[in-house]
């Protein structure tokens, strides 16, 4: 590959003072990632990424500083944009659609009141009954909580309630079947369902909710769970990286979260400090225990065995 090799001669043969890793996508699409001399003992220090892509000319200069590399392009190059750090993707969950599910017990406790997004890459198998991709709802007719499902037509379907109020609100947006999408669903607060969004690989829905409040607490000790309500609506097919975090998510944070449909590191995420829970389903896990990889909100696999729950992705 010509950009390869013209990197190789133009950049790492100049910058004696840094370390640097190359990784080449397409003829057209690079990585780069730079840290300091100061930093290459340290294997805890995190490496500068760029992407660097559309190339039909030759950089004019380079000129390296302590805290960035920058790159000076004539008109004819696109400039780069920082990358988030993004992980390897070897295992993910697959839900069996009949009483495969996680349950966290009793965690993220978001009261009505308060903002929240929650997010994960999903893959069904089907869109032909309604079921969930996350919970957390009491087990007698869904009283009290919230639950995100896929409807029968493959549209986002979400449930809030409280004694004496029931809110749902079905999304406009059809999720693929056999295909790896991202689905994030945030919420304001406020008490009221119109506070909720929902995006699908990273676009937000058109359709917004009604307005519709929740007078009523919808907190009951009820368990948080991917892939069911309670014992019911058991999700088909693979599910990986799930993240939880105590705010609503801007437009540009899910963009930033989205990645191209690539999982990254949460602390990596302009709003890493409000990432409360991230969960790879798959890689870095014991089974049935689901670890959470930044608090201790470790979820059980419930329903099926180490081989037919974590899948190789492809």
């Amino acid at each position: 590959m010509a950009i390869a090799d013209f990197y190789i001669n133009n950049i790492l043969g100049r910058f004696t003072d840094r370390q640097v890793l190359v990784d080449v996508r397409s003829p057209k699409e690079i990585y780069i990632g730079f840290k300091r001399h100061a930093d290459i003992a340290d294997s805890d220090a995190k490496f500068n990424i760029v992407r660097i892509s559309e190339i039909d000319s030759m950089i004019k200069t380079e000129s390296p500083s302590d805290d960035e590399f920058k790159l000076i392009w004539d008109d004819r190059l696109t400039y780069f944009e920082p990358l988030p750090v993004t992980l390897p993707l070897t295992l993910r969950s697959l839900f069996d659609g009949i009483n495969d599910s996680i349950n966290f017990s009793d965690v993220h406790n978001f009261s009505r009141a308060q903002a929240f997004s929650i997010g994960c890459f999903i893959n069904p198998n089907n869109t032909v009954a309604q079921r969930a991709i996350f919970s957390k709802t009491t087990n007698d007719a869904n009283v009290h909580g919230f639950a995100l499902y896929h409807n029968n037509t493959g549209k986002l379907f979400l449930q809030m309630r409280a004694p004496g109020y029931l809110r749902q609100h079905t999304f406009s947006t059809t999720l693929a079947s056999g295909v790896s999408q991202s689905v994030m669903l945030t919420y304001s607060g406020g008490s009221n369902i119109n506070g909720a969004k929902t995006y699908i690989n990273g676009i937000e829905d058109p359709s917004s909710p009604a307005s519709g409040t929740i007078i009523a607490d919808w907190l009951s000790g009820q368990d948080f769970i991917t892939g069911g309500r309670g014992t019911s609506f058991n999700f088909s097919g693979y599910m990986h990286n799930f993240y939880i975090i105590n705010k609503e998510l801007s437009q540009l944070e899910i963009t930033e979260w989205h990645n191209n449909n690539i999982p990254i590191l949460a602390s990596e995420h302009s709003a890493s400090a409000n990432f409360k829970s991230h969960y790879r389903l798959g890689d870095d896990d014991e089974f049935p225990n689901i670890l959470d990889n930044i608090e201790n909100s470790d979820g059980t696999v419930i329903g099926s065995t180490e081989s037919e729950f974590f899948k190789a992705a492809t």
